[in-house]
């Protein structure tokens, strides 16, 4: 772990559940009889600096619906919005003011003094290079959305920790943001936009179709990996179906792979050997394959759709017919189990 890494008081995993938190209910009373109330969550220190920032930038949204305009308002009504080892920790801060005028000035300083005690002064600074970082990729299933969200999250979050470096504009967001993405995504973007020329959600919705051109690539080099393979791997009569075939070439009895042919390629073949074997074989050729059948429906995850098997009955059956007249094996129970699957 790198020292920026060891020393950003957020991390790019969310340390807290905001829908979790407790809520105040807020209010102001008005000389007119009437009121209005506001809830804000309360924050107990185990938040961290950034639950602490999003309890404060809710306190303030509350302050200005419900006219807090005097320091007195500021500090009463903040304090229930603290609870536990926090609510502890500002009464120790408010006992140092003793007597001094509660001015809304004051209450921010006294707010920047307790932010320090979940953050260092220089915060901003080492959340900028942790944003660099390769803790802040996108990971490789995470969804485009939600990673962009929370590294938007963390860069607002950085303007309002304490620090030396310029606020986050913009600009700076939008190229974080494209940095966090996979290099060859990156090139693609930079190679047709101008990050000053496209808006955070261009780019947004640029790199949900680099995930979608990324994730077919992927998908058609595990069909070519696990699917195709080596000839020795096929089985004899072209089976790639996921799992085992009945080739005669491939490992066990025939080869293995997973694409949407399934096993069934090596049951339409099976079915086809039926054509030159005797009546015997052909009996324990038919029951092999019902064998299979059964158990690849039993397998969800080696079914694509049904519509394969029906597929492949309809063929055995098919074959089956051919052979009427010289065995009638397709008149036995056999025939009914496969009628029925």
């Amino acid at each position: 772990m790198s020292v920026v890494e060891d020393r950003v008081c957020v991390k790019y995993e969310i340390g807290y559940k905001s829908q979790e938190m407790e809520k105040v209910d807020l209010k102001q009373y008005f000389d007119d009889g009437t009121k209005k109330s506001h809830k804000v969550p309360k924050f107990t220190g185990k938040e961290g600096a950034e639950g602490l920032v999003y309890v404060y930038k809710s306190f303030k949204k509350a302050a200005e619906h419900l006219s807090f305009d005097e320091g007195d308002e500021l500090f009463m009504n903040w304090e229930f919005c603290l609870s536990s080892t926090a609510e502890e920790s500002w009464k120790t801060l408010m006992d140092l003011l003793e007597d001094e005028e509660k001015t809304p000035e004051l209450f921010e300083e006294c707010y920047q003094t307790f932010l320090l005690q979940y953050c260092t002064a220089d915060a901003r600074d080492i959340l900028i290079d942790y944003l660099k970082t390769s803790s802040c990729k996108k990971p490789h299933d995470a969804d485009v959305r939600a990673h962009s969200e929370r590294i938007r999250s963390l860069c607002v979050l950085a303007n309002y920790l304490p620090g030396t470096m310029p606020e986050i504009n913009d600009a700076m967001r939008k190229k974080m943001l494209v940095d966090t993405f996979p290099a060859d995504w990156q090139v693609a973007f930079h190679s047709t936009k101008e990050i000053a020329n496209v808006t955070e959600q261009q780019i947004v919705s640029f790199m949900c179709l680099q995930k979608t051109a990324a994730d077919s690539k992927e998908r058609k080099r595990s069909f070519e990996g696990r699917g195709g393979g080596p000839p020795a791997q096929r089985g004899r009569f072209g089976g790639r179906g996921p799992g085992r075939g009945f080739g005669m070439n491939g490992k066990g009895f025939g080869g293995r792979g997973f694409n949407n042919g399934g096993r069934f390629g090596n049951f339409l073949a099976m079915a086809d050997i039926t054509t030159t074997t005797t009546a015997t074989s052909r009996d324990s050729m038919a029951e092999m394959v019902l064998m299979a059948v059964v158990i690849s429906m039993e397998d969800d995850s080696t079914i694509t759709a049904m519509a394969d098997v029906s597929r492949v009955v309809f063929r055995i059956l098919m074959v089956a017919e051919r052979h009427r007249a010289e065995r009638p094996w397709v008149e036995n129970p056999l025939r009914d189990s496969i009628r029925i699957i």
